[in-house]
């Protein structure tokens, strides 16, 4: 088998996972802690995919100096086993999976072990009696992993995340707030003489805070600025129906 032709299409084929995998998370905040849960799940996920393409990519350097490849690959064995533990940690403690984040563990722990120790003993190929050589039985085992990897990326982003219980409101500290003043109270002789009783709301009628009128007196009509209409008296209604 062309050892670096093989690695290639595994470089490859973890780099558009990658991609595809940001943009699908870019907007879940359940993924990525923005709403302060899910932590670093979309970048544990992630992890996968570029432990498998950066290996990759050792792999094709010098194939036949093997100081090269089995360093990358033990490199790749450790990152690898302590990311898919977190991810499944991660994975249990923030939805309701039961089964899955055991399975995570259960085999994408071994699998990276296993990547590490042949990466650091290659004997142990050659005493199982394997037809494989080192760097063979190493693409193996990666193209094995990729294939969880696509299987962590899917039920990490289709399991709903656990619902958070209800929170109380924290209790306001300090002075209370000033109340609010009282509008004022029209009494006998402003309804006599028509004065002004109060504010009303601004942009009704006149310019913002026009003051209302009230009593028998009905003030001069002057022309507002902006063309507004001036503000009509509580009696006005009444004629205008009457008449």
């Amino acid at each position: 088998m062309d050892q670096s032709a093989f690695y290639g299409v595994v470089a490859a084929t973890n780099f558009t996972l990658l991609g595809l995998w940001w943009v699908a998370v870019k907007d879940r905040d359940d993924l990525t802690g923005r709403d302060g849960r899910g932590s670093n799940m979309a970048y544990l996920v992630s992890l996968q995919f570029v432990v498998a393409a950066a290996v990759s990519l050792f792999a094709q350097v010098a194939p036949e100096i093997t100081a090269v490849w089995r360093t990358g690959f033990s490199i790749a064995g450790l990152i690898g086993a302590i990311g898919i533990a977190m991810l499944a940690v991660q994975f249990r403690t923030h939805t309701d999976a039961k089964v899955m984040p055991w399975v995570l563990g259960g085999a994408g722990v071994p699998l990276y072990v296993l990547v590490f120790v042949v990466a650091l003993f290659p004997d142990v190929v050659g005493a199982m009696n394997l037809s494989l050589s080192p760097i063979e039985a190493e693409g193996l085992l990666l193209s094995i992993i990729v294939v969880l990897g696509v299987q962590e990326a899917w039920f990490v982003s289709m399991t709903p995340s656990r619902a958070l219980p209800p929170t109380t409101l924290p209790k306001r500290r300090g002075p209370p707030a000033p109340l609010s003043p009282e509008p004022p109270q029209p009494d006998a002789d402003s309804h006599a003489l028509g004065r002004v009783t109060g504010p009303i709301a601004g942009g009704q009628c006149g310019r913002p805070g026009a003051l209302q009128y009230s009593g028998a007196r009905r003030p001069h009509r002057s022309r507002r600025p902006g063309g507004l209409p001036p503000c009509p008296r509580p009696g006005d209604r009444t004629r205008r129906r009457s008449s």
